[in-house]
């Protein structure tokens, strides 16, 4: 079973889309009126374990904070919400989304707002379901991006439907895939399956590398521009073995030139793999109030391109503003330590750098 239901032709004429009247900015429009002629079913009790996506473009030199997602929703009668709704992304692979669970980047669950459009479609009532407050960030790339609702129950599933025209910015670009083992394999949902969906948030500039120093290792090719962006075009650093025991087989200090005030969050994303392994890799940022270096974020180097993303916040312990200096200068330390690597000639390849900064 792959959860589909498809009629011959729409049923009904569109209507405005109901519970999202806000002042955040429209990320991605799919078009949120539905055609009323395809559908996949997204949702427990009837299908745990099916995950849909559909993917968007965040545009290079920028970075999205996403707070909303508004999709058009279809409901078996005795079907129940369970009054949540979660939002996943997955990195994409080649205009696909990228086999396995480790490739789901962002998550966030939140209650949903039900919105009846008052049509109905294959005997259903048809919804907006709207989840705010998200709080997912995003670099520049292409994602793919989804929804079900994890605590559904009663009887049946709900439908996601798709739309005809894939609205401003589906357009033109791939249609869903639907995975049944819960993002482990994804396939091709095939022509016409772009859904009706809409994003919504913030869209703030990238602050570029503008300053790469190599402490261990050696420069094969790349320049900063080559950190500018998620395209393929590498800065490439070949690793060498370190002189002593806990030091890494490649260091990279990068810096760049943020506005200078009174800062409220910052983050910094790095898009890399390693050629080969076991290699941990760390990210540090340089700490301008007391002089050194702090641990952002770990994890083990792959060798397919993935995004490592932290992100500060001025609340609670954070304080997101001693990361940036008066002038605005902002630095990081990247390293990849050896743990075991029995193969000659490894390299580091770093697709994407950068920091996200919001000042008053």
């Amino acid at each position: 079973m792959t959860g589909i239901l498809i009629a011959v032709a729409a049923l009904a004429s569109p209507v405005p889309a109901g519970g999202n009247a806000n002042q955040q900015d429209m990320l991605w429009d799919n078009q949120l009126i539905t055609n009323g002629v395809m559908a996949r079913a997204v949702s427990p009790p009837a299908f745990p374990n099916i995950r849909v996506v559909d993917d968007i473009f965040v545009s290079p030199g920028t970075v999205w904070h996403i707070e909303s997602l508004t999709a058009d929703i279809l409901e078996d009668s005795l079907w129940d919400s369970g009054g949540r709704m979660s939002v996943y992304v997955w990195l994409s692979d080649g205009n696909r989304p990228r086999n396995g669970n480790v490739n789901m980047i962002a998550f966030s669950e939140r209650v949903v707002e039900r919105f009846r459009t008052g049509n109905s479609y294959f005997g259903r009532p048809d919804f907006h379901h709207t989840a705010r407050n998200l709080d997912i960030t995003l670099p520049s790339g292409q994602f793919w991006i989804g929804m079900r609702h994890p605590l559904g129950g009663g009887s049946g599933t709900a439908y996601w439907f798709t739309t005809n025209v894939a609205g401003t910015d589906g357009e033109g670009t791939s249609t869903g895939f639907f995975s049944l083992d819960a993002g482990g394999t994804f396939n091709p949902e095939g022509s016409g399956w772009h859904h009706a969906f809409e994003v919504r948030g913030h869209e703030e500039p990238t602050v570029p590398v503008t300053l790469i120093q190599v402490l261990r290792g050696e420069r094969v090719s790349g320049a900063t521009i080559s950190m500018a962006r998620s395209d393929d075009d590498r800065y490439v650093i070949s690793a060498r073995r370190p002189t002593a025991v806990g030091l890494p087989s490649v260091e990279v200090i990068v810096e760049g030139r943020a506005t200078a005030g009174d800062v409220t969050w910052t983050s910094f994303t790095l898009e890399s793999k390693a050629t080969a392994g076991p290699v941990r890799q760390r990210i540090e940022l340089w700490s301008f109030d007391t002089n050194n270096w702090h641990l952002m974020h770990e994890r083990m180097a792959i060798a397919d391109d993935f995004f490592s993303f932290r992100r500060l916040r001025a609340r609670q312990n954070e304080s997101p503003g001693r990361y940036v200096s008066a002038n605005g200068t902002v630095r990081a330390r990247l390293t990849w330590y050896d743990l075991g690597v029995t193969s000659v000639g490894w390299t580091v390849q770093i697709d994407q750098a950068g920091w996200h900064v919001v000042a008053n």
